[in-house]
């Protein structure tokens, strides 16, 4: 992550404890593995810890553990807190071990719901970086970010559930994508591919459903 760490951007791990249904521990173990990637990338390894015990503790919950622990991620993550290459390659693996079992239709879903929490928290901190500091390069990033987008809502679209957290989170990702999808920097990058940065009254549109998607997930 570019810029320095900002412990305000990130939710508290001591929150874990906090989520008590599957669709909102999963989402935010995507929030959390998002966080820990942000401390790892600025070199806050105390905090890193807190966010790995938090990731376990929801792993826990869920079936997540079960996929980590065949190949002692969670160890391999602690041990190598003072390495940050070793840390975003374990990061990496973490990945490649949940595509692995991707032939499961259930846990497809839980891998889609995982990411698109990844993935919000990532676009948020970047979001709120750009917003205060005038970083152009996140504002880039934020363009980058649209085609991911654009997956992330096919893929929860192919989704029903009755869950009111998921029909609600679909509704405004789906809304979110609308508001980019008529931003003139958005239809120039995916005209030309150029790297345009989001104008200001862009980013603002941006950071504020962000906002608001993240804090539903969060509370």
């Amino acid at each position: 992550m570019i810029a320095r760490f900002d412990s305000t951007l990130v939710n508290s791990p001591v929150k874990a404890d906090s989520y008590h249904t599957k669709y909102k521990r999963i989402l935010n173990y995507g929030i959390y593995l998002s966080d820990l990637a942000y401390c790892i990338q600025n070199n806050e390894n105390q905090k890193a810890i807190k966010y790995l015990h938090a990731l376990k503790k929801i792993g826990e919950k869920t079936d997540v553990n079960k996929y980590f622990d065949k190949y002692d991620l969670y160890n391999r993550l602690e041990k190598n807190i003072d390495n940050k290459d070793s840390m975003m390659i374990i990061l990496i693996d973490m990945s490649i071990t949940f595509e692995a079992f991707l032939d499961d239709k259930e846990l497809m879903k839980v891998v889609g719901i995982q990411f698109s929490g990844i993935w919000i928290e990532g676009a948020y901190i970047a979001s709120q970086i750009a917003s205060f500091e005038s970083k152009e390069s996140l504002k880039v990033l934020l363009v980058h970010q649209y085609p991911v987008l654009e997956n992330i809502v096919q893929v929860m679209n192919q989704y029903t559930s009755e869950n009111e957290l998921h029909a609600k989170f679909k509704e405004e990702m789906n809304d979110l994508l609308a508001a980019m999808s008529k931003m003139k920097t958005i239809k120039k990058f995916m005209k030309k591919k150029n790297d345009i940065p989001l104008s200001d009254s862009e980013l603002k549109i941006v950071e504020e459903k962000l906002r608001r998607i993240r804090q539903k997930i969060i509370d």
